[in-house]
């Protein structure tokens, strides 16, 4: 080939190159701006707007509770009494103890068994414990001068409950007695069932009497008897044909059978008395087993048991006395805390002489089992 006819060729080579080039640049160019102009817009901007507010939350609070306390806490006060468990002792017991746990203080209480030598031990030694009161039931007329003088002479006060010395505070140091008065209350008692007697038809001046107790020699024994005898007397009954019947024991059982071999040995006995819980309670099972109807002997009592409303609703048992014991052990309690933190003189409290019969029972059959009423 010439060298004419080379370049030429050369030269068309060149430009068709070049206008393919460009082709395909127009082609790509195309498809860019195509697509540009074919896709779909973009979603416009969305603006978030975020409002802010400021909410005051008032916290609840719960409240702690503070205990509160009581006015006795820190104070030990003792109950010592004569007695052997039973039904009386236990409402004592129940007044003493509720009394303390509402003042918020420590309380003990003990039973002597009827022996006077333990009971006067247990004062001792509550003593050298250093309580901040003492309250006991005084006996005898003169076992309980000595250590109830020492316990005062250690600071520690002294009052006396449910029994007291026959001289009351002339025989014995004690600050305070909180009871029944026995005599007043004795005299109760010999007048109603004196009265009842006579009403029924009794000829009192051909009468004998017999007055129970299962602790002979016992203050409230030869209180209670005196003002029994005296009521009986005015009605014209003979002194000399009035007797105490000594059952020994304040345990029920031993009580029992002293009554009930008294009452077989003795019919023309019409007026029975009895001067404490013990020989009370066991007076309807007495006549029971001695062969005794209802109302052929004309009994009245002291103090009230399950076995004495039974007695009463069932005819044999005319009346009883409530000293409310409840109170001897519950106010025991508040007179030697407010001895003890206020420093006041001790004051005499009578617990009362209720009686209750046929008419007011009930609430006493009620009462009775919660040891709350005796």
């Amino acid at each position: 080939m010439s060298e004419e006819k080379k370049e030429e060729a050369i030269s068309r080579r060149k430009y068709l190159g070049a206008v393919g080039g460009l082709g395909a640049a127009a082609i790509v160019g195309w498809g860019v701006a195509g697509y540009a102009l074919s896709k779909p817009p973009a979603p416009a901007a969305v603006k978030t707007v975020t409002e802010t507010k400021t909410i005051t939350v008032t916290p609840t609070v719960t409240p702690v509770a503070t205990p509160v306390k009581k006015p006795g806490e820190g104070y030990t006060f003792v109950f010592i009494g004569h007695w052997t468990a039973g039904p009386f002792a236990a409402i004592v017991q129940k007044g003493f103890m509720d009394a303390i746990e509402e003042l918020g203080a420590k309380g003990e209480f003990y039973m002597a068994e009827g022996n006077i030598s333990r009971q006067t031990d247990l004062i001792r030694t509550a003593v050298v414990k250093k309580v901040d009161g003492i309250a006991t039931t005084i006996v005898d007329p003169t076992a309980f001068d000595v250590p109830i003088k020492e316990a005062i002479d250690a600071g520690i006060n002294v009052i006396s409950a449910n029994s007291d010395d026959p001289e009351g505070a002339a025989g014995n140091p004690r600050k305070a007695f909180i009871g029944q008065t026995f005599y007043t209350a004795g005299l109760a008692l010999g007048e109603k069932v004196a009265k009842e007697a006579v009403q029924a038809g009794l000829s009192m001046k051909e009468q004998r009497a017999a007055i129970f107790t299962s602790f002979i020699t016992s203050p409230w024994h030869a209180e209670r008897g005196r003002g029994i005898r005296d009521a009986i007397v005015k009605y014209g009954v003979d002194p000399k044909k009035i007797e105490d019947v000594d059952c020994v024991s304040e345990e029920m059982a031993t009580a029992e059978r002293i009554q009930t071999a008294y009452l077989t040995k003795n019919r023309d006995v019409k007026l029975a008395f009895g001067t404490d819980a013990i020989v009370t309670d066991r007076f309807a099972s007495s006549a029971k087993a001695a062969g005794i109807k209802p109302g052929e002997v004309f009994f009245g009592g002291f103090d009230v048991t399950p076995a004495t409303i039974d007695g009463i609703e069932a005819g044999y048992i005319l009346a009883t006395i409530t000293q409310q014991p409840y109170l001897q052990g519950y106010y025991a309690v508040y007179q030697l805390y407010i001895m003890k933190k206020y420093g006041f003189a001790g004051s005499d409290i009578d617990t009362g002489k209720g009686l209750v019969d046929k008419t007011n029972v009930e609430l006493f059959k009620k009462l009775a089992p919660l040891n709350i009423m005796g």
